[in-house]
């Protein structure tokens, strides 16, 4: 037993074995952030590690009272043996996370203690962090919550993946319902991104898929708007990383080639500032973004190519590698702590650029980013500089027809597989028997039965669809914090407003007011920053001859904010075209002649986004990897989730990744023989 294992004070119930463990609260190699600790800790069983033989080690709750004083600082987790360079907690072959700590109003620290075999893992800092795992509840006094183990099937019941592939089980006891006659069947809620690619990639491996979409079309916020001769992308319409596009074509044997026509840009946008004359074309060309840099600071032009290194090494570990596994256990997340705190990109993206690049304009041209997924950077780990990397390795492109060509082509796609698709389906809840999915019924009263469900709405309606779910321990702490939402203005002009590129970003007097106001205050923005896209530079077909079609996209707050949106949305309106006509498009109110607009309110009723948030979940350190929405329920099995508000991620490459980990975890749930085609990455892969 290492020096951390010396430590443990160990709690047992009733002849169960050990539950969890809890020590080193009290040191630290800080003595600074010293302090004495009340509120939960998160331990992994050190003896199931030890053994190394299974998957995950057993994980309990323990809920420690009266420890002391809590200090203002929240508080302290570490051990003497602490690592300088990491500024973390080490013991050998045994892995400490969690540094000092503040906890909102309670002054509670939740500490996690990762068993590594052989590993060393670094501590990290993240303000806020909730960290609680699904596991066995340990009472103070040392009672079993869900009693002593017992029969598999009554295991299975309350926890239904619970060794499944450890061999906990007897033969002929193992998972998998009763399969429809015909084949297999899976019905999937929404059809985004997540969703449509999860169909093609499950319809290829044999199962009778149905999609159920609320809307009266497919495509989720991926949606259009054509009226007189202007088409508009309703969400997502800067397309990266296009090689994950080309794997889903390539499970249905196809070739994005012969569906849609992609056309990189160069720029890909160009950054405005108001009150300043210059301005910054971001792009692909290694020279001309140089250049751009130099408009603002030689000194961090020097530093580019240093940006690109450290920004490549997080975008291989923690998207090309870490992007394709499920973190349904805890160990795996903690295995990954010592890379990503090696290359320290547990910190703040807003603090890690800022280690590159001083200069504020160039800062906020390497660093806004992750505010288009939802996350603020000043919140967001440092592991969300890989989106400002991928545009500069791997391009930024756009298709013609736009974002929904491609949605439209996995419809025909899924369609021509033996797919089918019901619009105008409002599923309203998920129906599980006996701690397993067995279908769902649409508003209608309609119940569409399956072998599997698969949700790709917002992970945050999930408990509204689960009524009745098995009373469970929960696997999070709180509930999970959603995005901002966004206005968005739709204008068809009879002008073409030549200071814009096809994307344009234009940023306020206060970037770091906005982008406070609309994440972390929750008010109306005083300030102004507008995402706008103009594809008719690309494509005329997009807009009459003439004419512009635009798509605004303003940051706004989500309905926790209490916002009138009836109200607030003409304000709003006015006040967004009148300052973009004082920037640099005069005459825009008078040239508009088809307009539409979004709100939180049509992100709650439309796309039945709760809180009427525009990007699922926000993508802070504590709402990542094994911590955001798992890719399979953990009460109920059968039950998957895709989209962005799972892991791992928002936005489009996001969405496509989700699709392919939960094609993963469905193999394994159901074993059977699957299609040949080819499923690896087909394009040109991200070169650091």
């Amino acid at each position: 037993m290492g020096r951390l294992g010396e430590r443990l004070h160990l709690w047992k119930g009733d002849g169960a074995e050990v539950e969890g463990a809890l020590g080193g609260l009290r040191e630290t190699n800080d003595a600074d952030a010293e302090a004495e600790v009340t509120g939960l800790a998160i331990l992994l069983d050190e003896s199931a590690a030890l053994e190394g033989g299974e998957e995950s080690a057993h994980r309990g709750l323990v809920q420690i009272e009266g420890v002391g004083e809590v200090g203002d600082r929240g508080g302290a987790i570490g051990f003497r043996e602490a690592n300088q360079e990491c500024g973390g907690a080490i013991d050998g072959s045994y892995g400490g996370v969690i540094g000092p700590m503040r906890s909102s109003g309670t002054g509670m620290v939740k500490a996690l203690f990762g068993a590594l075999g052989g590993a060393t893992a670094c501590l990290f800092t993240t303000h806020r962090m909730v960290l609680l795992p699904w596991g066995r509840m340990i009472r103070p006094q040392g009672a079993l919550v869900n009693g002593s183990p017992d029969s598999c099937s009554a295991r299975r019941a309350r926890h239904p993946y619970d060794g499944a592939h450890r061999g906990h089980c007897p033969r002929g006891e193992q998972r998998g319902g009763s399969m429809a006659e015909g084949g297999r069947t899976a019905i999937i809620v929404g059809s985004g991104f997540g969703g449509l690619s999860t169909a093609i990639r499950l319809l290829s491996d044999g199962w009778q898929v149905t999609i159920l979409e609320a809307r009266p079309e497919i495509g989720g916020r991926a949606s259009r708007i054509q009226e007189g001769g202007y088409t508009f992308d309703t969400g997502p319409s800067l397309i990266t990383m296009p090689w994950l596009f080309e794997e889903v074509y390539a499970a249905a044997g196809e070739k994005m080639s012969d569906h849609v026509t992609l056309r990189q840009l160069q720029p890909g946008y160009r950054i405005f500032w108001t009150g300043e004359d210059r301005h910054f074309d971001f792009g692909s060309d290694r020279e001309q973004l140089l250049a751009e840099m130099r408009k603002f600071s030689n000194d961090d032009a020097n530093q580019l190519d240093a940006f690109l290194a450290a920004s490549g090494a997080i975008h291989r570990e923690g998207i090309l590698v870490s992007g394709r596994q499920n973190f349904l256990n805890l160990k795996d997340f903690v295995k990954l702590l010592p890379t990503m705190a090696r290359l320290d990109a547990i910190r703040y993206l807003e603090g890690w650029v800022g280690k590159f690049f001083k200069e504020p304009h160039v800062q906020q041209a390497f660093g806004f980013h992750s505010l288009f997924i939802g996350g603020d950077p000043s919140r967001v780990p440092a592991i969300y500089s890989a989106l400002a990397y991928l545009q500069i390795a791997d391009g930024i492109w756009y298709t013609e027809g736009g974002v929904y060509s491609i949605i439209q082509s996995f419809g025909k796609i899924i369609a021509k597989m033996g797919g089918t698709i019901h619009t105008n389906s409002k599923v309203d809840q998920i129906l599980h028997r006996n701690g397993r999915a067995t279908g769902v019924r649409t508003s209608d009263g309609v119940v569409h039965n399956a072998d599997l469900v698969i949700y790709n709405g917002d992970v945050t309606a999930r408990d509204a669809l689960l009524p009745d779910a098995p009373d469970a321990f929960p696997w999070r702490l709180r509930p999970l914090r959603t995005t901002m939402s966004a206005h968005m203005m739709y204008l068809g002009t009879n002008k073409k407003f030549e200071k814009l590129l096809h994307h344009t970003l234009v940023v306020g007097d206060d970037y770091h007011g906005f982008i406070k106001d609309v994440t972390r205050e929750r008010r109306m923005p005083r300030s102004n920053a507008v995402y706008i896209h103009a594809p008719s530079r690309t494509e005329p077909e997009m807009a009459p001859p003439g004419g512009d079609s635009i798509a605004i996209l303003l940051p706004v707050p989500n309905l926790r904010s209490g916002d009138d949106w009836t109200e607030a949305e003409p304000r709003m309106r006015d006040r967004t075209l009148e300052w973009l006509e004082n920037w640099g498009l005069p005459g825009l109110r008078d040239s508009i002649v088809v307009e539409r607009s979004w709100t939180p309110l049509t992100f709650r009723d439309e796309l039945l986004a709760p809180d009427g948030n525009a990007f699922a979940v926000e993508p802070s350190l504590e709402q990542s990897a094994y911590f955001r929405q798992p890719n399979r329920d953990r009460t109920i099995a059968g039950l998957y989730y895709v989209g962005g508000g799972t892991h791992p991620g928002a936005g489009m490459p996001g969405a496509l990744l989700t699709s392919q980990v939960t094609q993963d975890l469905i193999r394994g749930d159901y074993p059977a023989p699957f299609a040949s085609h080819a499923t690896g990455p087909t394009g040109n892969l991200v070169r650091p």
